[in-house]
């Protein structure tokens, strides 16, 4: 499972060879971020799942910077994003979270995140 979940986040690949770069059915290929509507997108996505995390544990950190996303084709679009977020200004730590954003535009759904181990 762990190498799985480590695919996840870590994978780029020839994925963008696809038609408009969007994967076929259930699979998570790289979402590059190449225009501000896109950065805007995972952007505020990122945002919230900071959000979520933040009230969750009582914490008040700031998001900073995009790392990468990916993306699956679900019933709308799941969304793997890796980003950096810091508390005043101590260093930037790394985050994982998973966010849907449902179709038909219904919202979207934070499902986890978490924040990365550092090995030091």
């Amino acid at each position: 499972m762990q190498d799985l979940v480590s695919w996840l986040w870590e994978t780029e690949s020839d994925h963008l060879k696809r038609p408009f770069g969007i994967p076929s059915g259930g699979e998570i290929a790289p979402y590059p971020i190449i225009d501000e509507t896109r950065e805007k997108l995972v952007t505020d996505l990122a945002k919230q799942v900071l959000e979520v995390y933040n009230n969750q544990n009582n914490v008040s950190l700031e998001f900073d910077h995009i790392v990468k996303a990916n993306m699956q084709v679900v019933e709308g679009y799941m969304f793997y994003i890796t980003f950096a977020a810091r508390s005043g200004n101590n260093a930037s730590q790394t985050f994982r979270g998973k966010v849907w954003e449902k179709i038909c535009n219904e919202g979207s759904e934070v499902q986890f995140c978490e924040m990365v181990a550092t090995n030091n």
